[in-house]
């Protein structure tokens, strides 16, 4: 399991530097490249498609960096535990493998999917050119495609973190940062992730009259289901202090 974790953070840490590319590409073409007597990144539409491509990138890496030092954290104590047989590591171990048993397909499903659309993006801010193999935008597009199949397809990923949603494995994580001591433009996001952690459980526990496969799709905003209300709560949290 470590090893299939471990794959699948190295394909979204790849997602997110396709993404990466894939929007530094845009928005250097955005900045040249004029229409009606200005750059096109001044024009509103294409703005906000380079506001939100920038967002959702750093959202992503602010979840492959948690994920990441749920790795560090795990080996660090397992190699103490190793030296030292100080058994009270044991459940600090234990606690990083659910975690991680969440987070790992989470992270892969949200990179590899965002990558995808930051790609869409970046492609659709260069026009037709985009399309042709003479810019780079067009390969970025290729390669980002397998992301979301390989070490396991977007679907398979949801599959994979519902257990844990379902059981509430991530509910410390999520009080761990409502409880952060936070202050200036950090405070609205830490409201932004109480709301959406509301949220969720209402789509894990609703309310015993709005129970249902029908209910849950409601209160999850569409197919998304719980992972991707658990997304949702996650990508609030970008902005937490370490």
């Amino acid at each position: 399991m470590s090893m299939m974790n471990g794959a699948r953070l190295a394909v979204a840490a790849q997602a997110l530097g396709i993404a990466e590319a894939a929007y530094d590409e845009a928005a250097r073409y955005a900045a040249k490249r004029t229409q009606f007597g200005t750059a096109i990144r001044d024009i509103p539409a294409v703005y906000r498609m380079l506001l939100t491509m920038r967002g959702e990138i750093e959202a992503t890496r602010a979840l492959l960096y948690e994920a990441g030092q749920w790795v560090d954290r795990k080996r660090a104590w397992e190699r103490r535990l190793e030296e030292s047989g100080e058994d009270a590591l044991r459940p600090k171990i234990k606690q990083a493998e659910r975690l991680l048993g969440v987070l790992t397909p989470l992270v892969k499903f949200y990179a590899t999917e965002m990558g995808n659309r930051v790609c869409y993006q970046a492609m659709q801010v260069h026009g037709g050119t985009g399309y042709m193999r003479e810019f780079n935008v067009e390969r970025h597009f290729r390669d980002m495609r397998v992301t979301s199949i390989y070490e396991g397809t977007s679907q398979m990923q949801v599959v994979a973190a519902t257990g844990g949603l379902l059981g509430h494995e991530l509910d410390e994580l999520f009080k761990a940062w409502q409880e952060a001591d936070v202050e200036g433009e950090l405070q609205p996001l830490r409201e932004r992730l109480i709301a959406a952690t509301a949220q969720f459980n209402l789509c894990v526990d609703p309310p015993a009259g709005q129970r249902g496969r029908g209910a849950g799709r409601l209160l999850c905003g569409g197919h998304g289901g719980s992972s991707g209300a658990a997304g949702q709560c996650l990508a609030a949290a970008a902005g937490r202090p370490a």
